[in-house]
């Protein structure tokens, strides 16, 4: 994650948002952590967004990061594997609060205790339920 920073840092570039429409939009996040031995400078770095089924698929696939977020980690960490499950932990936070934000925005009927639109069932395949 540094290094890609650094690369944006140093070069030009355009960001696209895309417009992916609501029948095709899935949500992502793409998270990393480095691990200090010292427990000092444990860094969590994650970016969230939108994209479409095609990146499940394999295939190339647009994606609109909409989010970037780079901390430390505030506590020690006794192994890599405890960087990368808090980085991933802080990532479904930080998607799973994107989500409803996008969705309310987008849906009026959208209910953030159920996480999906109000009098619809779970199994009747709306975008805005099944990302």
């Amino acid at each position: 994650m540094n290094f890609a920073i650094k690369v944006a840092q140093s070069s030009s570039y355009d960001l696209n948002i895309w417009p992916i429409t609501t029948e095709i939009r899935r949500y992502g996040a793409f998270f990393d952590a480095s691990f200090d031995p010292a427990g000092e400078k444990n860094q969590l770095g994650r970016l969230i967004g939108v994209t479409t089924r095609d990146l499940n698929d394999g295939k190339v696939a647009k994606v609109s990061v909409n989010m970037w977020k780079s901390q430390t980690m505030g506590k020690k960490a006794g192994s890599p594997n405890a960087t990368e499950t808090e980085s991933c932990m802080r990532a479904v936070a930080d998607l799973t609060w994107y989500r409803a934000l996008v969705e309310s925005m987008t849906w009026s009927d959208f209910d953030l205790e159920t996480q999906r639109r109000k009098g619809i069932s779970s199994g009747h395949g709306c975008s805005a339920c099944h990302q």
